[in-house]
């Protein structure tokens, strides 16, 4: 995930009534018609699901999100790694009519976009009917500028199956991926730079996809006193996370 300084972006990333973005996993997107402070009820396309959802407790869940400033080109920053404070809280839909993702207006395109895929990874992963799910994906504390990129999308679906599962996250794991729709931990860049906020938060363990453990990582890690733990699955990677096998609902 990489953090943008951009001033037009910043004037609205700092509204004291944040406004948020719905959309549907079939790529409808749900602007609300109230003030964001205000009840805001938005349709998603009505889908009957195949079998109802089980009722599941409304869960919140503080995640880190590991980010790298991204520098005029030429431009040296000593500490270019940064950490984006995520809530994610899932509720079940009675309704069956979703999913219905909220998300902050912070992010862009790409981020909105991990999230809506992480919430269908994570229903897939757990054999939940992703129509009774609600999600929100909330800023709590980020650096100045839009959020842009996919590299949280694997954290996201942890987080979400964990949440429809009923575990909870390791608070001394960190984790940088995104997540395919074949449940698959993807590469992402600049993960020395990422190190940088596992650091911030105090990680113990650094979750990355498979193939990205560099000996430039591993020698900052160490640094650190950062153990780097690479991943290909979701199954793998909610394992890591949480302390759990990644498994289903039923």
């Amino acid at each position: 995930m990489e953090t943008r300084k951009i001033p037009s972006v910043l004037s609205g990333f700092l509204l004291v009534s944040p406004i948020f973005v719905f959309m549907t996993l079939s790529g409808h997107v749900l602007f609300p018609t109230a003030h964001a402070g205000s009840a805001i009820h938005t349709h998603a396309p009505v889908v009957v699901a195949s079998k109802p959802g089980r009722p599941f407790a409304t869960t919140t869940v503080r995640i880190p999100g590991l980010a790298y400033k991204q520098t005029m080109r030429g431009a040296y920053d000593a500490n270019p790694g940064e950490t984006i404070w995520f809530d994610i809280t899932v509720n079940y839909l009675p309704e069956g009519n979703g999913p219905r993702i909220v998300v902050s207006n912070a992010l862009r395109a790409s981020s909105m976009e991990s999230f809506r895929a992480a919430v269908s990874a994570a229903a897939q992963a757990v054999g939940y009917p992703a129509e009774y799910i609600e999600a929100a994906l909330l800023i709590q504390r980020a650096p100045q500028g839009a959020i842009d990129g996919p590299s949280a999308g694997g954290i996201l679906a942890v987080s979400v199956a964990a949440a429809l599962l009923g575990d909870t996250l390791r608070p001394d794991v960190c984790m940088t991926g995104t997540i395919t729709p074949d449940l698959a931990i993807g590469p992402v860049g600049r993960v020395t730079d990422k190190i940088v906020g596992c650091a911030e938060v105090k990680a113990k363990e650094m979750v990355v996809p498979r193939g990205l453990a560099s000996f430039e990582l591993t020698t900052k890690s160490l640094s650190y006193n950062i153990t780097v733990t690479e991943v290909s699955t979701l199954a793998e990677a909610y394992e890591w996370v949480t302390g759990k096998p990644l498994r289903s609902v039923n």
